[in-house]
C-alpha cells in the first residue's frame, strides 16, 4: 500500500463500521464526500469526530494526525 494512503475506519455509533480508502493529504471534506458515497447519505447531512473534537472541512487528515487504521466517528446533522 503506497505510504499516502490510509484505511480509516468509520463507525456511526450504532455499530455500523466502513473501511475508508483515502489520501493522508486528503482535507476532511474530501473525506466526507468519500464516506458519503460508501454510505449513500448526503456529505453535508454527515460530521465527522475524533474523540470530542469535529473535525473541521478544511484541514488535512493528516494535519489531524489521523493514522492508518484510525477510527472516526460518524454523526449525521
Amino acid at each position: 500500500m503506497n505510504s499516502d494512503v490510509l484505511e480509516i475506519i468509520v463507525s456511526d455509533r450504532i455499530g455500523k463500521k466502513n473501511r475508508i480508502k483515502c489520501s493522508k493529504n486528503d482535507t476532511i471534506l474530501t473525506l466526507r464526500k468519500i464516506v458519503s458515497m460508501h454510505i449513500g447519505v448526503n456529505y453535508e447531512k454527515i460530521k465527522l469526530q475524533l474523540g470530542y473534537r469535529v473535525l473541521n472541512d478544511n484541514i488535512t487528515i493528516d494535519d489531524y494526525e489521523i493514522k492508518n487504521g484510525s477510527m472516526i466517528e460518524l454523526y449525521y446533522n
